[in-house]
C-alpha cells in the first residue's frame, strides 16, 4: 500500500486513474458485456447472483463486481482513490 501511496504523490495525471477499466490480465480495455451471453463461461453460483460484467476483447477474460473486487475498492478507498467516478 505504501508503495501504491508513492506512485499515486508522483503521478502527474491522477485524475486520470480509472479503476477496473483495464484487463489485469493484458490490460486491455473492458467492455461490458449482456449477462445472457456468459452462462457458459462464469461459475453458475456467479451467473445467479451478479448482474454486471465486463469482458475483454482482447484475451476474452470476463470480469464482474465479486469478493476481490470489493478488496479492491477498500483498497483504493485506502489509498486515497476516488473510484466512485465514471470513467
Amino acid at each position: 500500500e505504501d508503495q501504491l501511496r508513492q506512485l499515486l504523490s508522483d503521478m502527474v495525471f491522477r485524475s486520470f486513474i480509472c479503476p477496473f477499466s483495464r484487463c489485469i490480465e493484458c490490460n486491455y480495455p473492458l467492455y461490458p458485456v449482456m449477462k445472457d451471453t456468459l452462462s457458459e463461461r462464469v461459475p453458475p453460483y456467479v451467473y445467479q447472483n451478479q448482474t454486471e460484467f465486463k469482458e475483454c476483447h482482447h484475451c476474452g477474460r470476463v470480469f464482474w463486481k465479486g469478493s476481490h473486487w470489493q478488496a479492491m475498492q477498500e483498497l483504493l478507498r485506502r489509498v486515497g482513490v476516488d473510484n466512485n467516478t465514471s470513467c
